[in-house]
């Protein structure tokens, strides 16, 4: 119509390329859930550290099949006096066990008190010796 825009009228500008598909770019792995299975399973069990295996099983559904119980045996067997012809049902529970066990008799600073607790029906039985 001829008019001249008002001050009140804004422009809008619009990059030429706006509603253009851009060019494709290659699509790499991005994390570790787009990794192969097999790949997946062999980055957890480089993990030589069972908090850190434990923390890899948070991340994903699939990192968390990738981490099979199988893979606590040999941190079990290295870090806890752990009979090596032991068929524990379950190894990442085993670990956990024995963690917060010795975590909480070395905390509690009194072993014969936390013996008599898991052992009630045995306190006599139990004895161990105060060194002084």
């Amino acid at each position: 119509r001829g008019e001249e825009p008002s001050s009140c009228q804004r422009a809008l500008i619009v990059h030429p390329t706006l509603g253009r598909p851009g060019p494709e770019r290659p699509r790499g792995p991005a994390g570790l859930e787009d990794l192969p299975a097999p790949l997946l399973r062999a980055v957890a069990e480089r993990v030589g550290c069972a908090r850190a295996l434990a923390a890899l099983a948070c991340c994903s559904r699939r990192c968390r099949e990738a981490v099979e119980d199988e893979l606590f045996r040999p941190l079990c067997l290295r870090d806890f006096p752990v009979p090596r012809d032991c068929r524990a049902e379950s190894w990442r529970e085993l670990y956990a066990f024995n963690q917060d066990w010795l975590r909480h008799v070395l905390l509690s600073g009194d072993l014969q008190e936390v013996l008599e607790a898991a052992y009630p029906r045995w306190p006599s039985a139990i004895q161990v010796p105060v060194s002084a």
